[in-house]
Order: structure tokens, then sequence, then C-alpha cells
């Protein structure tokens, strides 16, 4: 419903959206915590020049946000082989998902900060 900004290069890193709906941050390096609406609105500031602008945007972003949630996955154009899958979804399980959650039937989203094995 907002005319959309010129087109520029803007300076964050956002994961893929389909994800946004499992997620407690919103960055790859755990940035964006809490109110994910207010954080890309506050991106989305960047681009006004007037106050009217910038209540607009933070009265439409509860509905980015709640779209943005609303998202999955894209279907994988490609096919997959079954054993690698397998393979990997092991070695997820054991070594990421402490951290990064776990999909599907009782899916969680993972402790708040995650530290690598040394």
């Amino acid at each position: 419903m907002l005319a959309l900004p010129p087109p520029g290069v803007v300076p964050v890193d956002v994961p893929p959206w389909w994800r946004m709906a499992k997620k407690t941050a919103m960055f790859y390096l755990a940035a964006g915590r809490g109110d994910h609406a207010r954080t890309m609105m506050t991106a989305a500031l960047m681009c006004t020049d007037t106050v009217a602008e910038a209540q607009a945007i933070d009265a439409a972003f509860v509905d980015v946000r709640a779209w943005i949630s609303s998202m999955t996955a894209p279907t994988w154009p490609f096919p997959v082989n079954g054993d690698l899958a397998e393979r990997g979804k092991q070695l997820f399980y054991t070594s990421c998902a402490s951290c990064h959650g776990t999909y599907g039937e009782g899916a969680s989203i993972g402790p708040r900060w995650c530290r690598s094995p040394t």
C-alpha cells in the first residue's frame, strides 16, 4: 500500500524470510531479537523524509511481519540424493540442532547463543 522506495543497496543481510516464523533473532549473528516488526521498520526509516512517512511505515510493519511469518519455503527445484540427505540430517541433529533448532514434528528454535565446539 506504500510506494516502494527507489532501488538501492540496503546495508543488511537477512536470512531467508520463510524461516522467520521460527526465529527469535532476525539476523545471522543473532541481532534483531524481540520485535522483528520494529527492527524492520527501523531499517525502512532510512528511506523516509518526514514524520508522517515514518508513522505510515510503522503502522504497516505489523502486517509485514505477519505476512513474513506466514511464508513457507519454496520447493527445492533439483533432485535430492536421499542417502546424502539422510547423512546430512544426522550430522545436523548431532552437531547443529542444539543451537539452530529442529524442523518438522516437534520443531524447536534452539537456545539463544551457540558456541561451536573446539
